[in-house]
C-alpha cells in the first residue's frame, strides 16, 4: 500500500465500509484499478468465507495503523473496519468473498495475509 489515508475509516466517524482511493476506484466483480493507492483488496480463496476460517495479518509499517474490511461476492461490506494488529487473527465471515487491508498512516506498507483452515 503507498501511502496512509487518516481522513478514510471508522477513527473520524466516516462510513468505516469506505477507505478511500482505492475502494471508490471499485467495480465489482474484479479488484479496483486503484488497488494498493491507500488500501489493498484481495479475493479470498474459495471456501474461506465459511465462517470456520480465519485470517492473519503480517504487516510492517513504520508509524503505520491498518484496519481489516471483508465484502461479500457484490462487494457490499460485511464486517470489519476494525483496528488489527501486526500478527493478529480474526475471523472471515460466512460468506465473504474479498477481505480489504487500509493502511490509515505511513507509507509503503507490506503486508501479508494467512488464510487458516479449521482443524
Amino acid at each position: 500500500v503507498a501511502v496512509g489515508n487518516p481522513a478514510q475509516g471508522s477513527l473520524l466517524g466516516l462510513d468505516p465500509y469506505r477507505p478511500g482511493v482505492s475502494e471508490l476506484s471499485w467495480s465489482c466483480p474484479g479488484l479496483p484499478s486503484a488497488n494498493g493507492v491507500d488500501a489493498y483488496f484481495h479475493q479470498l480463496p474459495e471456501g474461506a468465507g465459511d465462517g470456520k476460517h480465519s485470517v492473519t495479518v503480517s504487516a510492517s509499517v513504520p508509524l503505520g495503523e491498518y484496519l481489516l474490511f471483508f465484502y461479500d461476492e457484490d462487494c457490499a461490506p460485511m464486517a470489519g473496519g476494525e483496528f488489527i494488529l501486526d500478527g493478529e487473527s480474526k475471523a472471515i465471515p460466512p460468506g465473504a468473498i474479498y477481505s480489504g487491508f487500509l493502511l490509515l498512516y505511513g507509507a509503503g506498507a507490506s503486508f501479508e495475509l494467512t488464510v487458516t483452515e479449521p482443524r
